[in-house]
């Protein structure tokens, strides 16, 4: 994300747009780049936000709002969308809504979808913590359900096609080659794609000079600027 117009984004904060009033928040605590925000698709984000509010998650209240969106053969059409916000007031640094899409153009998303390093899919979003367990209850009603994975390196719930999961440093450490510190609170660190084919990505990473290294069975790219995130890549299982 970056923003076009300064003086609007802080006008659209003052008026207490939850999703400007966060990433400013963010950018003004480290910087312009970073992993601030997770999002998940709903069908309902208004029974979302109804949840949040009940089970003392909510960031605020809904956003609803339009973009015009062009399609390929140049015409302009307008798509839709309503979100619900998410946060533990212990993570500051870490936003999570849901994105209904209320106004969708009927278009070919196949060209949109089609990636020329073979990503597929994303496969799990990796946050940071040294006790997860202390954010567990949380992560289970952000993602309405009761299931999740308990190891040494911290926990794993599963959403609707992927998992989520919240590592601690030892976890990030043999995950990711990273370390963290002691500080407390949610941090969003990793994506981890899903790929057709490793050696197919580890060419086109190294055909395009981008630094990366082997880390289990992923291969990790650390942040970059533009990027602010930890990227993974891992073999899409047959």
């Amino acid at each position: 994300m970056a923003i076009v117009d300064p003086e609007l984004a802080a006008k659209t904060a003052l008026k207490r747009n939850v999703f400007a009033v966060r990433d400013s928040a963010y950018r003004f605590r480290n910087g312009p780049e970073g992993f601030s925000a997770l999002v998940f698709g709903t069908t309902n984000a208004k029974a979302d936000h109804r949840r949040f509010v009940y089970c003392g998650l909510s960031a605020g209240r809904q956003l609803v709002f339009s973009r015009p969106f062009g399609l390929p053969d140049g015409q302009i059409v307008e798509a839709s969308f309503r979100l619900a916000f998410a946060a533990d007031p212990r993570s500051p640094d870490t936003l999570f809504f849901t994105c209904e899409r209320t106004k969708q153009p009927e278009v070919d998303r196949s060209q949109l979808e089609a990636h020329q390093n073979g990503v597929v899919g994303i496969s799990r979003i990796i946050m940071s913590e040294p006790y997860p367990s202390d954010f567990l209850f949380m992560c289970q009603e952000l993602l309405r359900t009761s299931q999740s994975e308990t190891h040494e390196h911290g926990i794993d719930i599963p959403a609707a096609n992927g998992v989520i999961s919240v590592f601690n440093g030892a976890g990030c450490q043999s995950e990711l080659g990273i370390p963290i510190g002691a500080e407390r609170g949610l941090r969003l660190r990793a994506i981890v794609f899903d790929v057709q084919s490793m050696s197919s990505i580890a060419e086109l990473l190294k055909k395009n000079a981008i630094d990366c290294r082997a880390r289990h069975n992923r291969i990790v790219v650390e942040p970059a600027a533009g990027q602010g995130a930890i990227f993974a890549f891992e073999e899409k299982p047959q």
